[in-house]
């Protein structure tokens, strides 16, 4: 079994979920791929995978690295511990679906243009797009994982 983490993380938690976790599918700053990597390496944890949050919608709610941040994904690629397996994102909900597809094939294109340049070595980056209500255009556009919580299990109860 492998148990990986969805959702931010803060740093000063690094060292707790390196002990537990296998992948870090949502990554969203420098700042934390440096802290997991230091942790990794210090307590001689291995190697571990992440997937690098995109805030391919711009969304001011949302965490992670904005498309045109290539320049500082890049640089990830040199951590020893830490590593970078691919993109995920959680578009904007929209009501037209032609719309989140489009989003979809942004964040594809984002990581072939960071694979061309290195960031997932001689691998192909994965892509982990889409939910429940999303996950066929996800697909379409190339997906490698969704996430299908609610499909499975029914919605969350409200809070």
């Amino acid at each position: 079994m492998e148990w990986r983490l969805i959702g931010p993380l803060q740093t000063n938690k690094a060292p707790r979920a390196c002990r537990v976790f296998d992948v870090f599918e949502a990554v969203d700053r420098v700042k934390v791929a440096r802290r997991l990597d230091r942790v990794l390496r210090d307590r001689q944890g291995g190697i571990r995978a992440c997937l690098l949050q995109v805030n391919i919608g711009r969304e001011p709610s949302k965490h992670g690295f904005l498309p045109e941040d290539t320049g500082t994904m890049l640089g990830l690629a040199e951590l020893d511990h830490l590593l970078i397996r691919g993109l995920m994102a959680i578009p904007p909900r929209r009501s037209d679906p032609g719309e989140t597809r489009r989003d979809f094939a942004a964040l594809r294109r984002l990581r072939d243009e960071l694979g061309r340049d290195g960031l997932f070595g001689e691998r192909e980056g994965w892509l982990s797009m889409g939910m429940s209500a999303d996950f066929e255009a996800a697909v379409r556009e190339g997906a490698t994982h969704v996430r299908i919580g609610s499909a499975l299990f029914g919605p969350r109860p409200p809070r």
